[in-house]
């Protein structure tokens, strides 16, 4: 019976997260700009987040903010859009969520941002829409979002 503690993995909301070790081949990190390589080095060493899934959530969320807005040009008349996959493999406990989530969390914030703004407008639109034709005269019209 092996009576060792269990180091955390890493810890999250200041909670350590257990599992097993993670080992894999070393992320090319030096491909990202520096204040990014910084990024990563602080969530290895503060937060204990694997590098590799940190690296690999950055891409997962730029990609997700690039959506199908970019398009590569590869000869005339051929042009794809510039999706981007990728994949977290690990054992359970092996902190792949975290840096998701931590990566995903200004997209997240800038779109529940965005739909209360939405629902705001629609909130007008809506009032405006019920009111009679003779009051919607006498106001300016609202579009609809």
């Amino acid at each position: 019976m092996d009576t060792k503690k269990k180091e955390p993995v890493c810890y999250f909301q200041g909670e350590p997260v257990y599992g097993t070790e993670f080992k894999a081949n070393k992320f090319p990190i030096e491909t990202y700009p520096k204040v990014i390589i910084d990024l990563i080095g602080e969530l290895e060493t503060k937060l204990g987040f694997p590098v590799e899934f940190s690296a690999v959530s950055l891409l997962f969320a730029f990609a997700t903010a690039i959506g199908s807005t970019i398009r590569l040009h590869f000869k005339k008349g051929f042009t794809v859009m510039a999706n981007m996959y990728g994949v977290l493999v690990g054992d359970p406990g092996t902190c792949k969520t975290h840096p998701i989530r931590f990566m995903f969390k200004p997209i997240e914030d800038r779109q529940a941002l965005y739909y209360k703004e939405y629902t705001e407008k629609m909130e007008e639109y809506n009032a405006f829409e019920k009111k009679s034709k003779k009051d919607k005269e006498e106001l300016s019209p609202v579009k609809k979002p």
